[in-house]
């Protein structure tokens, strides 16, 4: 299994389009940081499915019986999407396209959430379809060496 890979992939490739990590828990006032953790998550991906939330050997110490966090009561919702233009000035169209990216490996329940294969066919890997995907080859092959463009012309680096 690996959908734990794929969430952390996800949280990868956002720390390095924007800076920052993801998700950053901390201890606070009457809740700990995997507390803290799970509240972040839900406030960016929407509550966790209450199956799932009780279903860890732990569930019981974090939520209540209703799936909901025990010590955290108040969540400020924020959409990746919204996360992306607002805070990091992403133009809208560029913080969708990532967003729907990223979503499927951050999916909760892990037998919905996409594989490495599904996500290597996404769009965003892939800008301006197969035109983009040829420019990325081509860029690519020049990088390693070979291929496209005439072999780098000038023999050194400067």
């Amino acid at each position: 299994d690996t959908s734990a890979d794929m969430w952390s992939m996800a949280c990868m490739v956002f720390e390095l389009v924007t800076g920052d990590l993801l998700f950053d828990p901390h201890e606070g006032e009457g809740y700990d940081r995997d507390e803290d953790h799970l509240a972040q998550f839900m406030e960016l991906l929407g509550r966790i499915p209450r199956a799932i939330a009780l279903s860890g050997r732990y569930s019981l110490e974090l939520f209540s019986r209703r799936g909901e966090l025990r010590n955290i009561r108040r969540l400020k919702f924020w959409d990746l999407t919204s996360v992306l233009v607002e805070k990091y000035r992403m133009a809208k169209e560029d913080a969708a396209e990532l967003a729907a990216f990223l979503t499927p490996m951050l999916d909760f329940d892990t037998a919905k959430r996409a594989t490495a294969q599904t996500m290597l066919a996404h769009p965003w890997l892939h800008p301006g379809g197969a035109k983009g995907r040829a420019l990325a080859e081509a860029a690519a092959a020049k990088a390693a060496g070979g291929g496209a463009g005439g072999g780098g012309g000038g023999g050194g680096e400067g």
